[in-house]
């Protein structure tokens, strides 16, 4: 107890220094960032309430409250994978391989008072987002449903050990696997990814298999469909339990509520317990063997890429190795490529299934709608990949960067290498996506040529914009790229990279509306493309000229 005392002691003169290097930064930035975080908070609301009100007007009272409860249900499960996910994945970093945690372990602290500080590390990091994505989500419903004042504190009260429990269960996964299963950790990996894909795969079978049986989106289908979800309402889930604690606090049934914020302490305090055990027993050996283990290395030579990377005539050699360099470090590295080809690979899944759901048979204009959304969707995924990975690559150099310096490198040189590496990167997986959605869509050729010139204008942007704010606000004190992308610059880039993904989806629409509309104005066909590539070309150039100069002035 005395130990985290002093643990605590020392957050707060670390976040005391913070707030007073916050007064150091121009207010601009910071009022920059904070208008764009609300505008974001206030957007995901009003979508939201709007949608619920929407949805509310067209189908019956009974059929909304329980299409509600699956969604929240639905919505929670989802959460409480990927926190599970998140979790396990920063524990690997945090417990093990960060440096901080090799110094308190030559210090006079007891194992599981290192384990439950760095516990509060790995939950901190992993799970601020669902603050940020969830409480607009769910404050929406309560101001739709008109609740009492005491939903919100006690939504918060809620949200507390629903947290705390997938960062338990993912540092008791990252524990068990050195452990026990640190030579089959990356065929864990492939193994749960598989399951993973399986299960949705199987789940959209037969959610389509309904539409054979009966018509799209009647009462029949929305009860078999309510059927096929029921797996998510298990009793012993926790997010079962987190859905029906917020419904009951709306309902104002204080009992119900009680019982559910019960279950969820109860099952933090057991998985906790054992955690406590397992660092008292286990944590200097699980921290051996993550360092003792050594892999047979293979060593890849793929002189392919030096030839590939030789027809480049706007790269010089010594540029072209910088960027062969990101590639193998990349591939090489499965925590990387591992979480971008998850949520591509179940996007893959979704659109090589659209014509098993007979989207394909639809209007022209439903089609268009739903390519636009799948185009949203990838953007989505790029901003994301590109903020997680894109933006901390310069960062990431940390204490070898100063050879920089007396190599005979341009700086501009670094940053057009790690920009084509990002577009590289980008625009293959997104344009293989897209190109297939239009065509399992059967959309018109001229349509998936805006879509698929869409994608490419999307990813010059969020690659020119993650490189450039990464070279303006590079961070070489953090190992972890995690803590790296919390901070100013890649809170920043992340909000940039939305409001740049909602202003090309928004003018891309220009010209399909024309030709969907099939009016013969080629004109406003032609203004819509010409404003898309300005806004593309000022969002490509600004951030990398921005960039380099700041990357120019910065001493090594």
């Amino acid at each position: 107890m005395k130990e985290l005392l002093h643990f605590s002691f020392l957050q707060k003169k670390i976040l005391k220094n913070n707030l007073h290097t916050l007064r150091q930064h121009s207010w601009l930035k910071i009022l920059v960032v904070s208008f764009f975080a609300l505008v974001f908070f206030v957007t995901i609301f009003v979508l939201f309430y709007r949608g619920l009100r929407f949805v509310e007007s067209y189908i019956p009272h009974d059929f909304f409250t329980m299409m509600v409860e699956y969604l929240f249900s639905v919505f929670y499960f989802a959460l409480f994978l990927m926190l599970t996910f998140s979790s396990s994945i920063i524990a690997f970093s945090v417990f093990f391989h960060a440096n901080e945690t090799q110094y308190l372990f030559t210090s006079p602290i007891s194992f599981p008072g290192i384990f439950f500080y760095k516990f509060f590390e790995t939950f901190a990091f992993a799970s601020w987002s669902v603050f940020f994505l969830g409480i607009p989500i769910c404050f929406a419903y309560g101001i739709h449903q008109n609740v009492s004042w005491e939903f919100y504190p006690g939504l918060i009260l809620l949200f507390i050990p629903f947290i705390c429990l997938p960062a338990i269960l993912g540092t008791l996964a990252a524990f068990i696997v050195i452990l026990y299963f640190i030579r089959f950790r990356k065929i864990i990996a492939i193994g749960f990814f598989a399951l993973l894909v399986f299960g949705i795969l199987l789940l959209i079978v037969s959610i389509s298999s309904l539409k054979k049986e009966v018509p799209s989106f009647t009462t029949a289908w929305f009860l078999n469909v309510v059927d096929y979800l029921n797996f998510i309402r298990h009793p012993l889930f926790p997010s079962l339990w987190t859905s029906k604690g917020m419904l009951s606090l709306a309902q104002q049934d204080y009992r119900d509520f009680f019982f559910q914020l019960t279950l969820l302490v109860s099952q933090c305090l057991l998985l906790g317990s054992i955690a406590y055990i397992l660092s008292f027993f286990k944590y200097d050996e699980a921290y051996s063997k993550a360092h003792s283990f050594k892999t047979k290395k293979n060593i890849w030579r793929w002189n392919f890429f030096s030839k590939i990377f030789s027809c480049l005539p706007f790269l010089q050699r010594h540029d072209r190795i910088f960027l062969e360099k990101d590639i193998k470090i990349f591939l090489r590295d499965p925590l990387q490529w591992g979480q971008f080809a998850i949520l591509l690979g179940l996007l893959l899944l979704y659109v090589l299934n659209l014509r098993t759901l007979r989207y394909d048979e639809k209007t022209l204009f439903w089609k268009h709608l739903i390519a636009s959304l799948n185009l949203t969707a990838t953007a989505l995924i790029n901003c994301t990949f590109a903020s997680r990975f894109i933006f901390p690559m310069l960062s990431l150099e940390g204490k070898r960067f100063w050879m920089l310096g007396v190599m005979p490198l341009k700086r501009s040189g670094i940053l057009i290498a790690k920009f084509f590496f990002a577009v590289v990167t980008l625009f293959i997986t997104s344009e293989v996506l897209i190109v297939l959605s239009c065509y399992m869509l059967k959309m018109p050729w001229d349509l998936t040529f805006f879509h698929a010139f869409t994608v490419f204008c999307l990813t010059l942007g969020v690659a020119s914009l993650s490189v450039g704010m990464g070279a303006i606000y590079p961070n070489f004190k953090e190992d972890s790229p995690s803590k790296i992308v919390s901070g100013f610059g890649g809170t920043l880039n992340l909000i940039l990279n939305l409001f740049f993904v909602l202003a090309i989806v928004s003018l891309q629409n220009i010209p399909s509306y024309w030709l969907l509309k099939g009016a013969g104005n080629d004109y406003k066909i032609y203004l819509g493309l010409g404003l898309t590539t300005l806004v593309t070309c000022i969002a490509c150039a600004l951030p990398l000229y921005i960039g380099e100069k700041s990357f120019s002035r910065l001493e090594m």
